[in-house]
């Protein structure tokens, strides 16, 4: 991803990536994502760009795939959603799934407690 968008990352930024649960930044703030300390507390939740001028989340997981058993696995691959999400979103994220030919994913919304 780093060349692909011209972003030079240092080997203390990838390991420190690779280390990273979750994300949520564009490629031109990953450097300043990275620099944040472990909380991410006080960094904006910018998200990953899924538009169609600018489709980086197909990105990330084309090279996601890619990497995860060299591109033969399938991992299991979770939406999370709740009421709140726009279902514009969802949509995003799910077309860049088909781009990538991953058409087998999870889709877990917010927990609703039983009727009474």
């Amino acid at each position: 991803m780093g060349v692909k968008y011209k972003v030079d990352f240092t080997p203390e930024e990838l390991e420190k990536f690779g280390k990273m649960g979750m994300f949520g930044a564009p490629m031109g703030k990953m450097k300043e994502f990275l620099a944040v300390d472990g909380t991410l507390q006080g960094f904006p939740n910018l998200g990953i760009p899924a538009d169609s001028v600018n489709n980086q989340f197909r990105d990330w997981m084309y090279e996601s795939l890619l990497s995860y058993g060299g591109g033969n696995a399938k991992p299991v691959i979770t939406i999370k959603a709740d009421n709140k999400t726009p279902y514009e979103n969802i949509s995003q994220v799910i077309e860049g799934l088909r781009d990538n030919k991953a058409n087998t994913y999870r889709l877990i919304t917010g927990f609703e407690g039983k009727p009474e």
